[in-house]
């Protein structure tokens, strides 16, 4: 019973999707975008029944023909929402267009390019109780952490997957299509181009004089005179110059992804006081030590990275300045690589230890005012980790911590040895 296949359209042909669109930031702390592809259901064998799950697809930017696509953005405060977008799309190879995702918090609807993708609407509490009963009538429990209820409901009911290609427009959808009608021809095939636009420095050419029209001897007979206004072409505006990368500030940005102690929880589902079923997960005696080692390589690994990278909250990017910052990061990408393979995790979880976990860095070219706010932003928040610490040295020094007293002014030494770093960059530019 364990992994038995409900419904699934992996098999079916792949075509390229996105979804583009400018949405709203009022707090980057308290944004959240997801976008997740979903190709199928399955069942799960666990100790409280048949479980039906969602099977998700591999990536965001390609998906099976009959796949649906849900996308959920929020930013706001920690406490309400101020703009929320939830859409879910079935893929078809419709080509692009461009729909309008409704705000479900506030009133900044988006419009929003989409490609291979068609809108549906999105289910009421009404329907996903009917379709959560037909789903107990068949024996399963239907997962808390997946949208069973809408995949089941499109897939099995509706046989969305069916329709989109048979009749497209069938498809009642929340999203409101803003591409105008376009008369019927000839099926023409169609040729996908990725332009990307490119920067000109364009020299402007002297506007030439117009010659002056030399009058006519008259032949035979005076004709009337004929006025003509002869019209210009508009002289081009000259776009302002562009910077040269000798021009530009050049900052080093960390592209990471450390495990967590999360990563070797067992799942399993149970029914709380109130009969709700809940997914809970716990460890055990074996991957509770394992994932001890897991974070305590996490945390090292950013305790050496902070040495020679500020974390920019308002950005949220770590940034570095120097060589010396990119070679300790590639040191700490292999780092975390060996110690991984060491605890055996790859072995745990049947995973590739180098292609999924490491450090990298990126290299950015900035304007020189931009690249100044950033450093200023930094150089605040090293700034403020200092006073820190000079508080918690005097509290170890009352307190006669010498072990932590040590540490302490081993992290202020590091600590300012990088603000001066910044400022001196700073400086420079």
């Amino acid at each position: 019973m364990s992994n038995d296949v409900v419904f699934n359209v992996a098999d079916n042909e792949v075509v390229p999707i996105l979804i583009e669109a400018q949405f709203p930031i009022v707090n980057r702390k308290a944004t959240s975008h997801e976008v997740q592809v979903y190709v199928g259901l399955k069942l799960y064998q666990g100790k409280k029944g048949v479980y039906l799950i969602a099977e998700k697809w591999r990536n965001t930017n390609t998906a099976p023909v009959g796949a649906l696509v849900y996308l959920y953005y929020r930013t706001g405060s920690h406490k309400r929402a101020y703009n929320k977008y939830e859409q879910l799309f079935v893929v078809a190879p419709v080509g692009e267009r461009k729909v309008i995702l409704k705000d479900r918090a506030g009133d900044k609807d988006v419009e929003t390019r989409v490609i291979n993708l068609v809108p549906l609407e999105l289910l009421s509490e009404e329907v996903k109780r009917e379709v959560e009963a037909e789903i107990l009538n068949k024996k399963w429990l239907p997962s808390e952490y997946d949208p069973v209820r809408t995949l089941y409901y499109y897939w099995i009911r509706q046989k969305v997957h069916e329709k989109v290609a048979v009749e497209e427009e069938s498809v009642e959808a929340t999203a409101v299509a803003t591409e105008e009608e376009q008369p019927q021809q000839a099926p023409q095939p169609q040729i996908a181009l990725e332009i990307k636009p490119q920067e000109l420095e364009v020299e402007l050419p002297e506007t030439p004089q117009l010659p002056q029209p030399q009058p006519q001897t008259p032949q035979t007979q005076s004709q009337p005179q004929m006025e003509v206004e002869l019209e210009t072409a508009p002289t081009p505006t000259p776009q302002p110059p562009t910077l040269q990368r000798q021009e530009l500030v050049r900052i080093y940005l960390l592209a990471m992804r450390l495990p967590t102690k999360h990563l070797l929880m067992q799942s399993e589902y149970e029914r709380d006081g109130n009969g709700v079923l809940r997914e809970v997960r716990r460890w055990d005696a074996k991957t509770a030590q394992l994932a001890s080692h897991v974070e305590g390589i996490r945390r090292s690994a950013y305790e050496k990275l902070s040495r020679v990278f500020c974390h920019v909250e308002e950005y949220g990017v770590w940034v570095g300045i120097t060589e010396e910052a990119v070679k300790e990061a590639q040191e700490v990408s292999q780092y975390v690589i060996n110690e991984l393979r060491k605890i055996g995790l790859d072995k745990v979880k049947s995973i590739n230890i180098e292609e999924r976990y490491g450090v990298r860095v990126v290299p950015v070219y900035l304007e020189p005012e931009e690249a100044r706010n950033l450093l200023s932003a930094a150089i605040e928040h090293l700034s403020k980790d200092v006073e820190e610490l000079e508080k918690k040295i005097e509290d170890a020094k009352k307190n006669e911590n010498r072990k932590y007293l040590r540490q302490l002014e081993s992290e202020k030494k590091y600590r300012v040895a990088l603000l001066e770093a910044f400022k001196k960059y700073l400086a420079s530019l």
